[in-house]
C-alpha cells in the first residue's frame, strides 16, 4: 500500500513538474519580445536624459527605477558628456554615481559629500550603495 502511494505521488509530481516546465517555457518565450521592447525603452530614456543634460557638469536626479537601470542611465549620460558627474537615486534609497573622464571629479568623494551617511563603495569613476537611514 505504501509503495503504491509513493508511486502515485511520484507520478503526480513528475507530471506537474513537466507541466510547470512547459508553461514556464511558454511564458518566457511570450515575454522575450516584451523584454526587448522594455530594454529599448530604457535605452531611449537614457539617451533622452543624456541629450537633455548634455551641457551640465553636475547632474543629480531621482528616478524611480532599479539600481541596474540607474547604472545604465548614468553611463549613457556620461558617455555623451565626459565632463559630467552623474548622481542618480531611486525610491529604495539606492545611489549610483558615475564621473566622466573629463569631469575632474571623484564619484566616491562626490557621493560622500552629498550623503555623509552613505553605505557602499566605489572609486574615482564609479560609486554605488545606499543612503544611510
Amino acid at each position: 500500500k505504501e509503495h503504491w502511494q509513493m508511486q502515485s505521488i511520484s507520478s503526480v509530481l513528475n507530471s506537474e513538474i513537466e507541466s510547470v516546465a512547459k508553461k514556464l517555457a511558454k511564458f518566457i518565450s511570450s515575454n522575450e519580445a516584451k523584454m526587448k521592447e522594455f530594454e529599448k525603452s530604457v535605452e531611449e530614456l537614457a539617451s533622452s536624459l543624456a541629450s537633455a543634460y548634455s551641457d551640465e557638469k553636475k547632474i543629480n536626479l531621482s528616478i524611480n527605477v532599479s539600481r541596474d537601470l540607474l547604472v545604465k542611465i548614468a553611463d549613457a549620460i556620461v558617455s555623451k558628456n565626459e565632463k559630467a558627474i552623474v548622481l542618480l537615486t531611486n525610491k529604495n534609497n539606492e545611489i549610483v554615481c558615475i564621473a566622466g573622464n573629463e569631469s575632474g571629479e571623484s564619484a566616491i568623494d562626490y557621493v560622500k559629500a552629498k550623503y555623509p551617511v552613505f553605505k557602499g563603495g566605489g572609486n574615482k569613476r564609479f560609486a554605488s550603495g545606499k543612503m544611510g537611514v
